[in-house]
């Protein structure tokens, strides 16, 4: 999955404002930026409030006024986007073959697994009787 660049975003495109949570307002960037297949057409990305100081952030702008804040959003789904691949590769990596005991099957895993089970609580019994397991 490739995300949009920041050229793509804010190229003959606005913003419009959507809604304020925690201390950041969020912008949707709306025109004829093509987000590519598989990808939601409406690019989201938050405005700190710390960083408004005293300027005025108004419901629709151009884009380009925003590229700052499009771009230090769009580096930190990257990172999310790296760390999850980073991840997934891992998990193929280490990542146990099936159950390979007896006939192989889940139903002779589950079997076994009881087994276990049933001897270790008899082992216990033994040792609570005084017999050495």
């Amino acid at each position: 999955m490739s995300l949009p660049t920041v050229k793509e975003l804010v190229t003959g495109t606005h913003v419009r404002f959507t809604h304020y949570r925690k201390g950041e307002l969020w912008y949707k960037v709306i025109g004829q930026h093509n987000p590519g297949p598989g990808l939601d057409p409406a690019f989201t990305f938050p405005v700190p409030i710390s960083d408004c100081g005293e300027a005025a952030f108004l419901a629709e702008d151009k884009a380009l006024l925003f590229m700052r804040y499009i771009r230090k959003h769009l580096d930190e789904l990257q990172s999310e986007l790296d760390f999850a691949e980073a991840a997934r590769k891992e998990h193929e990596a280490t990542r146990r073959p099936p159950y390979a005991g007896g006939s192989g099957s889940a139903t002779t895993a589950l079997a076994d697994a009881k087994r276990a089970v049933e001897g270790s609580a008899r082992a216990a019994d033994l040792r609570a009787q005084g017999y050495k397991t």
